[in-house]
């Protein structure tokens, strides 16, 4: 993508390190993609069974885990050698499937 013009700015905070209007002034277009970390409960039947999370613990996780961060083990959400049905779609559940089958799961079925 950077080779096709895109320009990543990381660790920025807009109206901290650089303001609004300096992004505007500067770029064409200003896309903003902030994920939602809170997830939103849904009250069906198996929720709260062992082994059904939520994708941010997972997601978190696994970016913990790639910049070699420690977490208490007991917390851990592991699908090595495990089937995985995700319920859900969009760019969260195409995340979560890349990084399953990337850690190990025997197979993601996104739903």
């Amino acid at each position: 993508m950077e080779a096709e013009g895109l320009i990543f700015k990381t660790s920025c905070e807009v109206g901290k390190d650089i303001s609004a209007k300096e992004l505007l002034d500067q770029f064409d277009a200003v896309v903003l993609t902030v994920g939602a970390m809170q997830p939103r409960d849904l009250p069906v039947e198996g929720r709260d069974l062992k082994g059904v999370h939520f994708a941010m613990e997972f997601l978190t996780q696994q970016n913990r885990r790639n910049a070699k961060q420690y977490f208490e083990p007991e917390i851990r959400v592991k699908a090595t050698a495990k089937n995985v049905l995700v319920i859900g779609g969009g760019d969260t559940g195409s995340d979560l499937c890349w990084n399953f089958e990337s850690s190990g799961s025997i197979e993601c079925n996104p739903d």
